[in-house]
């Protein structure tokens, strides 16, 4: 959450260009894979960081994992919601992280 923090700031200047970005890769499924794919290397790095909060052999627990996925789930879901209703994107995704946060993680 408080990595979401920092580069929430940088959302505002960037909207029209992310804004657009999202609506293409929704119009084309070559690009909404490429899109699915980039998810899942930003999960893998983020279950890289988490990794280390949790005392258990690198590779066997689960946890890491799951919670990036959980996170860009979160990322994904409130990036449908804010260019189909518009709104504050770091705030909806910022209002996502909370709803699903995992004290201690």
């Amino acid at each position: 959450m408080s990595a979401f923090r920092e580069l929430a700031g940088e959302f505002p200047a960037h909207a029209g260009r992310i804004r657009e970005l999202a609506r293409l890769t929704r119009s084309s499924p070559a690009l909404d894979a490429w899109t699915a794919r980039t998810y899942q290397r930003y999960e893998r790095m983020i279950s890289i960081l988490l990794a280390s909060r949790f005392d258990a052999r690198p590779g066997h627990d689960p946890r890491p994992r799951l919670l990036a996925a959980l996170a860009m789930a979160a990322v994904r879901v409130s990036l449908d919601e804010w260019v189909r209703d518009g709104g504050e994107l770091p705030e909806l995704i910022g209002g996502a992280l909370a709803a699903v946060s995992v004290e201690g993680a």
